[in-house]
């Protein structure tokens, strides 16, 4: 059986050396493109900032482009509603489940990772996430260290090899916080002081000449099909198994000996193995635009990668002809007069020349003659890049043409941000999903002991009140029952007058929140919303209000209520504030209650 290092060399190797067949004639380079991305971001040519005319400027075109697709398909924690699945119970819940959830991910900086999301997506074409321990949730997986089957439709269909550099302190640290193999990660650590190299080197002592200068420990991760073997430990277990492996790989990795194999597997490093199930897969991705037969998808870099190349090529001329226009040049018949007149001439000095020789000395016209087709050229690539971005005027924020109407503006916009509202989608249910299987179990454990609520008004708490009472009834009602099997309507109206006693003696601001009060049936919903659909919603709002205002009963109405819940509303927020009292106290001479 292969060795686990030799099946990740050759994994990576792979990916780096061989291209993707799409047809005949064209071979898709994901390791290359990746790369040419990653240089346009940081606005740097492929061959060098020089030439043989000197410095080149990159007249970066593309970057704008995406920052205004980012901003037309970007989603916000707000955007992001928790919702009871069923049961006028579980609308107050959800409400309440709400409330903690948006503290819960403003504290762990949610928000900001989001917030990353769109331009990286809409740039390079594709986004990784991968799950983490603890509440951190998810980081991002950075494609450039990342090896992966270039041809697959997902990621779990070909696998996924990522390089992670440490310094010793970090591997030590981030191996005890991910339960690796310490003795393994603590010979990793000894070699590296000793030899100086990303790879193991092992019992095999190098030369003086031969040992390193690096910095980091190479720690490669791979998450994908595998045998069995290389988590037992069978030779024989053939069985293909999703597995994950962390290793260090060995310095002479790759070269073949006698056999056909590398050297003694054992002068590899392996951190952590285990078999994982297709629900512990631990990435979740998201493409701008996906291709047939390639797994990256195709951003706005890469769409403008002409366009870009044009308009670098083009202006670069341009300067180089502006520049020799500012260039004083003269030319003459007479072979004995001055080589430059800049510094061969003093002021006041009289040029003679022979009798005869005419106009013998003339300034060169170096001018620009040709700017009309420099600027259609400007022109077409323009006009190609607003097709390729869908960046023309109404979703930029530029101005329309004048005497543009103002209801064909609105009709332009709607249809130009089109586009961006199918791509919002796809990004919507790419949060949904990391919501309901990474986020949502992280907050459970968050909220799965007894959590403090602070109340801040009277109505809010005599709402939570009411609804605290009927589930704590209704849930001493059903621990008696468990324990009795049986019990009568007196017990029952026994059991809902002493918890109401017991209950309405709470006067703190504070109130208690059992565990397993938010032990409900729920889902996370993304809503694809922005600002063009706020009309829609003041139309909601004042519909609302106006049912409430013909017939205040409604609001006890099982079916509004969850209306309510859909549109993010509860009761407390459409109930009235109750009246100050007659004889209410100066609310400067009361003290403030204590915390």
């Amino acid at each position: 059986m292969q060795s686990i290092y030799d099946l990740i060399y050759e994994f990576e190797r792979d990916y780096q050396q061989t291209p993707v067949k799409v047809v005949d004639g064209y071979e898709f380079d994901q390791s290359a493109t990746l790369k040419r991305i990653c240089l346009y971001q940081n606005a740097q040519f492929l061959d060098g900032s020089k030439d043989e005319f000197g410095e080149k400027v990159f007249f970066d075109i593309t970057t704008p482009a995406v920052r205004n697709a980012a901003k037309n398909i970007d989603l916000d924690t707000k955007d992001i509603q928790f919702r009871a699945i069923n049961g006028k119970s579980n609308y107050f819940r959800s409400w309440l489940y709400r409330r903690q959830a948006k503290v819960w991910m403003r504290k762990h900086k949610i928000a900001r990772k989001l917030n990353s999301i769109p331009e990286e997506v809409t740039g390079v074409g594709s986004v990784v996430v991968k799950r983490v321990k603890g509440p951190q949730v998810f980081e991002f997986v950075d494609l450039t260290n990342t090896a992966n089957d270039a041809s697959a439709k997902c990621l779990k269909d070909g696998g996924v090899a990522e390089r992670h550099y440490y310094t010793p302190g970090e591997l030590r640290r981030i191996g005890g916080e991910s339960g690796w193999d310490m003795d393994a990660v603590e010979q990793a650590i000894s070699d590296f002081l000793v030899h100086k190299q990303e790879n193991f080197v092992g019992e095999q002592r190098l030369k003086a000449r031969e040992r390193g200068n690096a910095h980091y420990i190479c720690v490669h991760e791979y998450n994908g099909y595998a045998e069995k073997g290389h988590v037992t430990g069978n030779e024989d277990d053939a069985e293909m198994i999703l597995g994950s492996f962390i290793v260090v790989l060995p310095h002479d990795v790759g070269s073949k000996k006698k056999g056909g194999r590398s050297q003694d597997p054992k002068l590899g490093l392996t951190l952590y193995k285990t078999e994982i199930s297709d629900d512990e897969w631990m990435y979740k991705e998201l493409h701008f635009r996906k291709v047939k037969k390639r797994w990256l998808g195709r951003g706005l870099y890469e769409e403008c990668f002409p366009m870009q190349e044009t308009e670098n090529t083009r202006s670069n001329w341009m300067l180089l002809a502006m520049r020799l226009s500012q260039i004083i040049v003269f030319q003459t018949r007479e072979s004995t007069v001055l080589q430059n007149i800049l510094t061969d001439v003093a002021n006041g000095s009289i040029l003679k020349f022979a009798k005869g020789q005419g106009d013998v000395l003339s300034r060169l016209d170096t001018q620009v003659k040709d700017n009309a087709s420099n600027n259609l050229m400007g022109n077409q690539v323009n006009r190609v890049m607003q097709g390729l971005t869908n960046a023309y005027e109404v979703t930029t924020g530029g101005n329309l043409p004048s005497g543009t109407p103002f209801s064909l503006g609105q009709l332009m916009n709607q249809n130009a941000n089109k586009l961006f509202d199918f791509i919002r989608e796809d990004f919507g249910l790419f949060l949904e999903e990391i919501f309901n299987d990474w986020v949502l179990p992280e907050l459970e454990k968050s909220l799965s002991e007894e959590s403090i609520l602070e109340i801040v008004d009277q109505e809010e708490l005599e709402y939570i009140r009411e609804h605290y009472t009927t589930w704590k009834v209704w849930d001493s009602i059903k621990g008696a029952v468990m324990s009795n099997h049986k019990l009568t309507r007196d017990k029952v109206q026994i059991i809902d007058k002493f918890v109401r006693s017991q209950i309405e003696k709470l006067e703190s601001i504070f109130l208690k929140i059992p565990k397993s009060f938010l032990s409900f049936e729920k889902r996370v919903e993304c809503v694809v919303t922005d600002e063009h659909e706020s009309p829609a919603m003041m139309q909601t709002l004042s519909t609302v209000l106006q049912m409430v205002s013909q017939n205040p009963a409604i609001l006890d109405n099982p079916a509004f209520e969850r209306i309510l819940d859909m549109a993010q509303l509860s009761k407390i927020d459409l109930m009235p504030k109750a009246a100050p009292a007659a004889a209410a106290p100066n609310p400067a001479a009361v003290p403030a209650p204590a915390v």
